[in-house]
């Protein structure tokens, strides 16, 4: 039979009880908070345009990034951690076909899961990223120095993001019927 008791035979970290011969002990649950250390994920992710870009058209169109950050290794002990991204960046001009430099970004949250287990992230990048367009014809955006406060806070994080599709078919629908996505795939290390 096994008897309860409270003990501190809680490994690994997490676990709701700890089974030992003939005992069982009950862990308390982690208290959710800020997790320490550093987190390396793989990134995928969006930029959205509404409206689509399009070369005829004028105004300006409202930049939203959509992003997961998955398959997380941690050095705070985090069995499984993702993070979701959904941020409004701000505009660029509607008749923009080709590769702006990337903006500068501050307070773009990170949701964590599982939130009982891990507050968010807060980044904030004061220095323009970079953008390359890769041998393969593939634009690749790179932002080093990026600062993030709450879970994982770093001053020297990065983030690599590069295109699904090739630059030149990004910009011909651009010149076309119009450009309402981008999606990347990459990798981000706080």
């Amino acid at each position: 039979m096994l008897t309860p008791s409270l003990g501190t035979r809680c490994a690994p970290a997490g676990n709701l009880f700890a089974v030992a011969v003939g005992r069982l002990w009950w862990c308390p649950p982690p208290v959710a908070g800020a997790a320490s250390g550093a987190a390396s994920c793989a990134v995928k992710a969006s930029l959205s345009f509404n409206p689509p870009l399009q070369a005829s058209a004028t105004g300006n169109s409202a930049v939203t990034l959509n992003a997961q950050l998955v398959k997380c290794s941690t050095t705070a002990a985090m069995r499984r951690t993702t993070g979701h991204v959904n941020a409004d960046l701000g505009t660029v001009a509607s008749n923009t076909c080709s590769a702006p430099t990337p903006p500068t970004f501050s307070n773009v949250g990170v949701r964590w899961t599982p939130p009982s287990k891990v507050h968010g992230s807060v980044l904030s990048d004061s220095s323009a990223g970079t953008t390359t367009v890769l041998s393969d014809g593939r634009a690749q955006v790179a932002y080093t120095g990026i600062v993030a406060t709450g879970s994982f806070a770093t001053s020297s994080g990065t983030l690599t993001m590069t295109t699904r599709d090739i630059a030149a078919n990004l910009a011909a629908a651009c010149s076309g019927s119009g450009l309402d996505a981008i999606t990347f795939g990459g990798s981000a290390t706080l």
